[in-house]
């Protein structure tokens, strides 16, 4: 990653505005280049992640012009994990499809297992239909993308250089969940304990605003791979030297061999009959 420290807050915000007014101002319909392989699900995945990536990212902007900081980390944090899974489903094909469903299957597997307890300890009949329904979800078979789609750190560490992603994933989640980092920002004094009411001012405003507006750009540049025009591929190449990231994120060789083991396993299994991932 490279050294983004000379950029001003002014200056990343006013990134942010342009990248937020692209994707406002752009085309209304795409059209997929032709022979590529891309399936109606993933456009769709691709596409819809791309659009609530902007949305957050005009979150956090509104919230930066309002005087917020501390606040805007669980969104920024938000931002920054649609635009790697933009990339990765983009990058790692359409066998993402396949983690990508079968992590929200589990999920609701998960909270139909949590939801039937509560029914059994609070005897609330009126909701064991629901808890019923989300036992019976059916879960796909497990395909070669499941952890990554279940884990962010195994998905960054898909890409080349992710650890530098992640640890960026990482550095926000102190500024998320209850504990001292969030404490001591409304402390200011322990020996006389003073509490504020609100947080001391983040030390470097502008590293919220530099993944905000990164997670932002590589979410839009997945969907603009989508469009045969690639409208917007010179303005987000601008932003990404100016950011100091790459336009685009690049598989792993682990990853990228992963991937190619499943396809062919998966040819395999069709050519005989049978189905799986």
């Amino acid at each position: 990653m490279n050294d983004h420290q000379a950029i001003e807050v002014a200056d990343l915000r006013a990134v942010l505005g342009e990248l937020l007014s692209l994707w406002e101002n752009g085309p209304d319909q795409a059209k997929t280049p032709r022979g590529r392989p891309y399936t109606e699900a993933r456009v769709k995945a691709v596409t819809a992640l791309a659009a609530h990536t902007h949305r957050l990212g005009s979150a956090v902007a509104l919230m930066i012009d309002h005087g917020f900081a501390l606040e805007t980390a669980p969104t920024v944090r938000s931002v920054l994990e649609h635009g790697l899974t933009t990339q990765w489903i983009m990058q790692y094909g359409d066998d993402a499809m396949y983690g990508f469903v079968n992590e929200a299957q589990r999920q609701r597997k998960a909270a139909g297992a949590t939801l039937s307890k509560l029914v059994e300890a609070m005897k609330l009949d009126e909701a064991r239909a629901v808890a019923d329904a989300l036992g019976q979800e059916t879960l796909g078979p497990k395909s070669a993308a499941d952890d990554a789609a279940r884990s962010m750190q195994k998905l960054s560490d898909d890409f080349t250089g992710g650890q530098a992603y992640y640890f960026m994933y990482r550095t926000l989640s102190q500024f998320i969940h209850p504990g001292p980092m969030i404490a001591e920002a409304y402390i200011d004094s322990h020996d006389l304990p003073q509490i504020r009411l609100t947080p001391h001012p983040i030390r470097r405003p502008m590293n919220w605003l530099y993944v905000t507006c990164t997670g932002v750009l590589w979410a839009a540049r997945a969907a603009d791979i989508l469009n045969k025009e690639h409208p917007h591929r010179e303005i987000l190449r601008r932003h990404a030297r100016r950011l100091g990231v790459p336009l685009e994120l690049k598989l792993s060789e682990v990853a990228w061999l992963r991937r190619e083991q499943a396809t062919m396993t998966r040819a395999r299994r069709a050519h005989d009959g049978q189905d799986g991932t």
